[in-house]
Parts: structure tokens; C-alpha cells; sequence
């Protein structure tokens, strides 16, 4: 692949005034690193000051078995969450590849598995996990992912990840018998996060996390999936 500026700017998909200064490739990591700059920083000054520029590093998507780790130069004024390949200051991952990581997640792989596939240590992917359940990320509207029917059982016994009856069940609009102590823990949690979770993308994710636990503990959870399946037939 060549390590041309302009076809890095063009898999990126960078718009003026952004633009690529350097790139560089580390054979032996199967890594490359790309930084990115506005096109002048003139535009960076007013009549009155300078807008100090901020310096970030996030990891993209990869490109076959080779990272790509982005160094991008903005002022303080750029929103960072409207560029598909940044980030937040705060978190390792440009929006792209968070998006990507949540896809894993919602078809119910372990963090375990999602850093095996992705080439990720466990510790940024605790970190990650960390900042989607206190609520601390948000994305633009995309269209919903859609679950793999060998992901979502074909089981009439288990409602569909897109029944109502889900989210009814964590903001307790619903009330069930829970005999699993395990899901009634499962429970609390999930509905501590959602006050705090505005974004619909990282909702999703709760409650398929929810739908999973149930495909996976099915014959422990007969009772559950019995009143289930009563409210979901007067959804």
C-alpha cells in the first residue's frame, strides 16, 4: 500500500482545510502513523488573539493487520465530535473506530475477543467500557446495526432484540418476578447507567447486552421469559 499523502487523505476521507503533513510506516509493528493539520494557520488567528491549537492521538481503524494511529493538530475552537476520524480527548479511539468496537460488542462478543480481533489491550478496552456505561460518549445518528440471526435466536421463547418489551423491562415501566439473582444484579446495573446514557447507539448497546443474557441463560430463566413474553404480547 503506497504511503502517499493524498491516498491517505482520500481513505480517511479528509476535507479541507484538513490535510495530510507526514505519514510514517513501522514494518516490524505493522503500524503507521498519519498526522493531520488544518490547511493554514492563519485561520487560527482573530483581530484580537491566537486560538491556541490542542494536539491529540487517537487510534483508527485498522487496515488489514496493521494499526493506524492518528496525530491530529486543531484549534480549540474545532468540534471534534463532528470528524468521523477523531475522537474524544479523553478516549484512545477515533469515533470510526468506537463505532466498530461497539458493533463487537452488540452481537455479544467478549472484551476479551474484541481485543484479540482488533489487535486492542484489555486496559483501553476497560477504559472504553468504563466511559459508555457513565455516559461519557455520544455519537452522531447512524443507522441501527443489524443482528445476525445465528446472534439473534431464532427462539420464540426469547423476544426480539427489537421488541419494546426490552427497554420497557430496564426503565421499569414493566414489572416481572425475577428469581435469578444474577439478573435481578444485571438489572440494577443496566438501569443506574441509562440515567446517566443519552446517546441511542450506546442505549442499543444496553440493551442488547440485556437480550444476550437472557439468550445465554435461557433455561435458568423460564419463569422470566414466560412474563416476558405475557407484556410483549400486549406491546
Amino acid at each position: 500500500m503506497s504511503n502517499n499523502n493524498d491516498t491517505w487523505a482520500q481513505l480517511l476521507n479528509l476535507n479541507a482545510p484538513w490535510h495530510i503533513q507526514q505519514t510514517k510506516t513501522n514494518e516490524q509493528e505493522k503500524r503507521y502513523d498519519i498526522w493531520i493539520s488544518s490547511e493554514s494557520k492563519k485561520r487560527w488567528f482573530s483581530l484580537s488573539r491566537r486560538l491556541e491549537a490542542e494536539h491529540f492521538s487517537w487510534r483508527h481503524i485498522n487496515i488489514g493487520k496493521w494499526q493506524v494511529h492518528l496525530h491530529v493538530t486543531m484549534a480549540r475552537n474545532v468540534k471534534a465530535e463532528e470528524l468521523p476520524w477523531a475522537g474524544k480527548p479523553d478516549i484512545h479511539f477515533t469515533h470510526e473506530f468506537t463505532s466498530q468496537i461497539l458493533d463487537f460488542m452488540k452481537i455479544g462478543l467478549s472484551l476479551k475477543h474484541i481485543g484479540q480481533l482488533l489487535n486492542i489491550t484489555l486496559p483501553e478496552l476497560w477504559r472504553l467500557r468504563y466511559a459508555i456505561d457513565n455516559g461519557q460518549l455520544n455519537f452522531p445518528k447512524t443507522e441501527s446495526i443489524q443482528i445476525p440471526p445465528e446472534v439473534e435466536a431464532d427462539d420464540t421463547d426469547i423476544p426480539s432484540i427489537n421488541s419494546p418489551v426490552w427497554i420497557a423491562l430496564v426503565e421499569n415501566r414493566i414489572e416481572i418476578k425475577v428469581q435469578a439473582l444474577a439478573l435481578k444484579m444485571l438489572l440494577s446495573r443496566l438501569r443506574v447507567q441509562l440515567e446517566n446514557i443519552s446517546d441511542n447507539e450506546i442505549r442499543e448497546l444496553k440493551l442488547q447486552e440485556l437480550h444476550n443474557y437472557f439468550v445465554k441463560n435461557k433455561q435458568m430463566l423460564t419463569s422470566e421469559l414466560a412474563q416476558l413474553r405475557e407484556e410483549a404480547s400486549h406491546a
